[in-house]
């Protein structure tokens, strides 16, 4: 019987651990949560349930099978899938969760044990310990140094930026007291920061595009109305590409000094701003083979309303041949 969050972790940990093992997945990289679904052979549907988050069937009441709000934002989707992931490789019965907001639910018996453990689980699965390590060296540092390191390291991991705050805690690379205040600080604000002048753009999750890391491949996954702030380096890349490149949209500003962020090195950023056209990959790296080179690749990550279509395909049967064809 789980009681406490130490409880829940411990036993979450392991078996988002084994859960990433039976999927095959790395445990050092960002982690395809929907493919992991496909993976474990769960039924998905992603549909706009206001006011709600996920719901879990069991296999005891004609499950296993996950359901979830697709009106979510990116991040607290793939929070969420992986939570409702939790509780079917915890082997818990039906759930339906309408809050997963530790920071607003901290009044005693708010989080029953399997609510707690599904919830560390999803924290475990998508930021294992390796992963978080290797994403804070992407950015410089073996600590988060700030607010903005911990969002930056969230959209490296496809997590929520309050979860991140939560989970560094867990990984003890952060105080409790400093991860609340971040957190109360808020996404918004941290985004709004790092975006600048283009925060209005658009909604979605800010990605910084810089060169910093060397002979390491960056994977960046980015959503619809994302946006991605680019260095010079990094932009000249883009704009060469720009008439092969669809989905990305570079965001001219009527001032050009407006374009300078006060959080980052480099003057004169500039800003793409990703639509929903944007479904392929795409691969910037040095024009100079002789430097030390960069690479960024850029993974457009989409969602869609109604079932799972490769679940659904997997399961169909294939209609039987009439007596023509037969005959053919």
């Amino acid at each position: 019987m789980i009681a406490t969050w130490r409880q829940a972790h411990r036993v979450a940990q392991l078996a988002a651990v084994h859960a990433r093992a039976d999927f095959d997945l790395p445990r050092d990289t960002y982690v395809d949560v929907l493919e992991a679904i496909r993976r474990a052979d769960i039924p998905l549907m992603l549909q706009d349930m206001p006011g709600h988050f996920g719901t879990y069937i069991s296999p005891a009441t004609h499950g296993p099978g996950i359901l979830i709000n697709s009106r979510l934002t990116m991040p607290t989707l793939r929070h969420t899938a992986a939570h409702e992931l939790g509780h079917h490789h915890l082997g818990h019965g039906d759930a339906n969760d309408l809050n997963l907001d530790l920071w607003e639910s901290q009044a005693p018996g708010a989080w029953t044990g399997t609510e707690m453990s599904a919830e560390a689980f999803a924290a475990w699965f998508l930021m294992p310990r390796p992963a978080v390590l290797r994403c804070l060296r992407l950015l410089g540092t073996d600590k988060p140094r700030s607010a903005y390191d911990a969002y930056r390291l969230a959209t490296l991991l496809g997590a929520s930026f309050r979860g991140v705050c939560r989970h560094l805690v867990n990984l003890e690379l952060l105080a409790p007291a400093t991860a609340a205040t971040w957190a109360r600080a808020g996404r918004a604000r941290v985004r709004s920061a790092l975006a600048g002048p283009y925060a209005q753009v658009a909604d979605g999750e800010v990605h910084v595009l810089d060169t910093d890391v060397r002979d390491t491949t960056v994977y960046v996954y980015v959503a619809a109305n994302d946006l991605l702030v680019a260095t010079p380096t990094v932009d000249r890349a883009l704009t060469m590409l720009a008439g092969e490149i669809v989905g990305l949209e570079r965001v001219e500003l009527d001032d050009a000094a407006e374009g300078q962020l006060d959080l980052l090195d480099e003057p004169h950023i500039a800003c793409w701003h990703v639509t929903p056209e944007f479904t392929d990959s795409l691969h910037l790296s040095s024009d100079d083979p002789t430097a030390a080179g960069w690479s960024i690749v850029i993974e457009p990550v989409s969602i869609r309303d109604g079932i799972d279509l490769t679940w659904l395909e997997r399961h169909q049967t294939p209609m039987p041949n009439t007596p023509e064809e037969s005959a053919e």
